[in-house]
């Protein structure tokens, strides 16, 4: 075989030679049998005819040698594509509309396509990542308790090694002696065994070892990439060295390689999470290593069984629990509740590469048209139909391997767009919105698919008009072009294609156009301008951070302490030249976390827990503890009743200012000033002291821009000692300035730092960032549709228009005699029109009814319609309209109609310009 191609290769590239050595030896082997008829007495002339008869011509012999080596298939091709090549080159219009067509859609899906690739396709990179299971007690719910995960190590039969993450935590205060003070990192808690379990090494140094899970154990940690760069500059002696992380000493035993990351993709450094860690945790994501030979559905089996032996053991709290092995691609944070929007991007993509197709295909039927008497006087000098098919398909594959070429360059700039829009790289105290999307590039496996793709591109745009352009009949050889209905059909309904595929893409991104307008438009309750927002953490000692309660061996160990350095903080940030007030609030509104509490009022205590250990969600309440001028400098307005002042001290009887909603849900119609509550606290139990009503501001969007603003209540932060400190170390400062908000960055820090120049600040940003944050969703769907729906809309009006110009090409002469009869302009115009609009219309009709079915039938493209948006509790891309909206559908239409009547308005007003006389002459 190998012999054979490289005989094959030489055929192509040594031509002239390969041929003198076939004409040798066929003239060779023909005199031998010249010679052999001599030797039976033969003259010399019959000698040389019947070795004519007997070898046949010369020519006929070089063919079948050349067909039974396999030259001739592979000849042919070169010939073909050196002949494609030409012929391309003399229509540079053409080629360049198609390729350009071309690159547009595949260089579209092979963005997409590479970073579906990297969240979803590429294998995650541990050892055996098909062997990695995680162990969750509902869907997308990991509470596996202490109790409950040492039941599973110890009786499954079906896991080699089980480990535990104990999640990422912010704020963790780093100290290094040669940076000059303290800075803040995220830090990742993990088993000792995680890592091994995951088959990653450290570059450097060791894994956690098992005995470092115990509390005594001397803390231990182990550094990312980055933060080894950054602290260390590469040196291989930071192995033994103390860092100092919380006012703690922790010894650095190893560093992870260049990229690593583990579910949180924002820790720096990792810490062991001991054993009383994992005691006062109710939510441990556990992972497990499956033995050899082992699958999911026997490791499912083997769990159930535990479960359901555990709940016959202890029936009051395991009655109801369950246990799901999933692999741990499709864990949350590999990306799995992706898959159904990337489907639908990667649907979306690929409408718009089938209206490019429909657009090339519509393309060469129309050159094809022109080139009848080419390919009849083919056949006519005795090539085979399939010859001109492979012409004509090796004709459109070179187009789309040049388009592919140069859709490799648009997916290289769509990527860098795509990650720069991405909502991660927007969100500063957030999880990552795509995870491992940074992973996508332009590798060996997308440039793979942009071939396939190329090639299968080729395939379907050229195959109809290839078989179309190859059938003629031998006698048009000597006719001039005449309109062929066959090719007039293939082309009206390329159009209609084109026209319909565009308007669905065209409805989904309105949608998302109008969805985001309106979502932009969200009343937030709020002035975010000019507002500069940050945080700080006072929770100390390695563990305190994670239990969530104060170090009592710490200087903040007290209330007394807490409250007086957030005091401080605020006086010397209201001391910055530029700053105009300043508060502080447990946390910010739009920041995605929040205190709830349940409430009771005039004298009726918080409803009990309900079915399932639910509370009554009519009582439950957002609980935000203030400090300083909050609603000056938030800009919330203050209804009813007065702000809190100075005299609200600890020892005062205690206040409280409650939203508009919260007045308007207990006291419909009353007045709620001077009015008693109590609020208790899931955790607690108990409910606090009563707190009487002094003031009622206006309701704000505290969770989502989506839903509806949930009823919340105010109180001081100093009449709030004793009632879960733990959870009020942990402050956000809003700071209102009369300028620029991040010019006043470095003073704010420098104010902080004056007063304890061990606790940074961190997530620092001007409050209108938390707009990326929950616009980001959003935006980034708008974009990448709208995106999409351009190209469509741009390669459907270039076919509609490419069809009509030919129309008016191949009616030329039909035109000229209606001027010369005296046809006026305007009737010429409309004649031209009418097949056009004819066309778009049935398009736009076709694309209405594919686009509300599959609307209906997804759900607004796999996107939850806004109706169900409160009762799910969950945000949505739509907002505020529904899948189907009426409105968006008769726009897009509209759009869509005109763009297509423009394509035809133009080649029909051309047509209008002919001179007669020159259009009778027209061939």
């Amino acid at each position: 075989m190998f012999p054979d191609l490289i005989y094959r290769l030489r055929a192509i590239f040594r031509r002239n030679r390969m041929e003198a050595e076939l004409d040798e030896e066929v003239r060779f082997h023909f005199e031998n049998q010249v010679e052999a008829n001599r030797r039976e007495g033969m003259s010399r002339r019959e000698a040389r005819r019947r070795a004519r008869l007997t070898f046949g011509a010369v020519e006929e012999v070089k063919e079948e040698c050349r067909d039974a080596r396999g030259v001739s298939f592979l000849e042919t091709t070169f010939l073909d594509l050196r002949y494609a090549v030409r012929s391309l080159c003399q229509k540079p219009g053409f080629t360049a509309v198609v390729v350009v067509s071309l690159a547009l859609g595949i260089g579209a899906n092979t963005a997409v396509f590479s970073v579906v690739n990297a969240i979803l396709l590429r294998p995650l990179p541990y050892e055996d990542p098909e062997r990695i299971v995680l162990i969750n007690s509902r869907w997308y719910q990991p509470p596996a308790s202490a109790a409950e995960y040492q039941a599973w190590e110890e009786e499954n039969p079906v896991f080699e090694r089980m480990a535990y993450w104990g999640g990422g935590r912010t704020g963790v205060t780093l100290t290094v002696k040669n940076d000059g003070g303290a800075q803040n990192i995220e830090e990742g808690r993990v088993s000792a065994s995680l890592f091994s379990l995951l088959g990653v090494q450290p570059i450097l140094g060791r894994n956690f070892l098992p005995d470092e899970e115990v509390a005594s154990a001397v803390p231990t940690v182990i550094l990312s990439y980055r933060l080894w760069e950054r602290l260390f500059e590469k040196d291989p002696n930071a192995i033994g060295k103390n860092l100092r992380i919380n006012r703690e000493n922790a010894t650095v035993v190893g560093v992870m390689p260049q990229g690593f990351v583990f579910a949180d993709e924002r820790a720096q450094i990792w810490a062991v999470a001991r054993a009383d860690f994992r005691l006062s945790s109710r939510f441990l994501p556990v992972f497990a290593r499956l033995k050899p030979g082992v699958s999911i559905g026997q490791a499912q089996v083997a769990m159930e069984t535990i479960a359901a032996r555990r709940a016959e053991q202890y029936p009051e709290t395991d009655a109801d629990s369950s246990v799901i092995v999933m692999p741990l691609h499709e864990a949350p944070f590999t990306g799995a509740l992706l898959r159904e929007r990337l489907f639908i991007f990667s649907c979306a993509v690929g409408f718009v590469l089938l209206i490019a197709c429909a657009n090339v295909a519509g393309l060469l039927l129309v050159r094809s048209s022109s080139r009848r008497k080419e390919m009849a006087t083919r056949l006519a000098l005795g090539a085979g139909r399939w010859r001109l098919v492979r012409q004509l398909l090796t004709e459109s594959t070179l187009l789309a391997v040049a388009g592919g070429a140069l859709g490799v360059a648009v997916a290289y700039g769509g990527l860098k767009v795509l990650l720069a829009f991405s909502p991660d790289n927007h969100q500063f105290d957030d999880g990552r919105f795509f995870p491992r999307m940074n992973e996508a590039g332009i590798d060996g496996d997308v440039l793979g698919y942009a071939l396939l793709i190329s090639l299968l591109t080729g395939l379907v745009a050229g195959i109809a008009p290839a078989f179309k352009g190859s059938k003629h009949n031998l006698s048009e050889a000597s006719r001039g072009t005449t309109p062929d209905s066959g090719q007039q059909r293939s082309s009206s309904l390329l159009v209609v294609a084109q026209v319909a595929l565009a308007l669905v893409l065209l409805i989904g991104a309105g949608s998302m156009i109008n969805s985001f307008v309106r979502l932009q438009s969200v009343d937030v309750g709020f002035n975010p301008d000019d507002v500069l927002t940050f945080r700080v953490d006072l929770r100390q000692g390695e563990y305190a951070n994670s239990l969530g309660s104060p170090d009592e061996s710490g200087k903040y160990s007290g209330d007394l302490q807490v409250i007086n350095f957030y005091r401080q903080v605020l006086e010397r940030v209201r001391a910055v030249p530029g700053v105009e007030s300043a508060a502080a609030i447990g946390f910010l509104p739009l920041s995605h976390y929040t205190f709830n509490s349940h409430v009771g009022v005039d004298g009726r205590p918080p409803k009990d827990r309900g079915e399932r250990g639910r509370w009554d969600p009519e009582a439950r309440v957002r609980h935000k503890v203030v400090m300083g001028d909050l609603f000056q400098t938030l800009g919330i307005p203050l209804l009813r009743g007065r702000d809190f002042t100075a005299q609200d001290s600890a020892e005062a009887p205690g206040v409280v200012i409650v939203s508009e909603g919260m007045a308007r849900r207990h006291w419909p119609d009353q007045d709620p000033i001077g009015r008693q509550l109590t609020l208790r606290s899931r955790r607690r139990g108990a409910a606090g002291r009563p707190l009487e009503v002094v003031g009622v501001v206006g309701d704000i969007q505290d969770w989502s821009l989506q839903q509806e603003p949930w009823a919340a209540v105010y109180v001081p932060r100093v009449q709030q000692q004793g009632m879960n400190s733990g959870r009020l170390l942990r402050m956000s400062f809003a700071v209102r300035t009369a300028s620029e908000a991040t010019a006043l960055i470095p003073a704010v820090r420098a104010a902080v730092a004056g007063v304890d120049p061990e606790v940074p600040i961190y997530a620092v940003a001007p409050m209108d960032r938390f707009y990326l944050i929950w616009t980001g969703e959003s935006r980034f769907y708008t974009l990448l549709l709208g995106v999409f729906a351009g190209l469509a809309l741009i390669l459907s009006a270039i076919g509609v228009y490419g069809v009509m110009a030919h129309s008016v090409t191949r009616r030329t002469h039909e035109i000229g005699i209606r001027m010369a009869l005296g046809a006026q302009s305007s009737e010429v115009l409309k004649a031209v029109m009418r097949w056009g609009v004819a066309l778009t219309m049935i398009g736009v009709a076709l694309g209405l009814a594919a686009a509300f079915i599959l609307t209906r039938l997804t759900g607004a493209f796999g996107l939850m319609p806004a109706e169900s948006i409160e009762s799910s509790g969950n945000d949505n891309v739509l907002y505020g309209i529904t899948p189907t909206d009426p409105a968006t559908f008769v726009a897009v239409a509209i759009v869509m109609t005109a763009v297509a009547l423009l394509a035809c308005y133009i080649p029909a007003r051309r047509a209008t310009k002919v001179e007669p006389m020159i259009a009778l002459r027209h061939e």
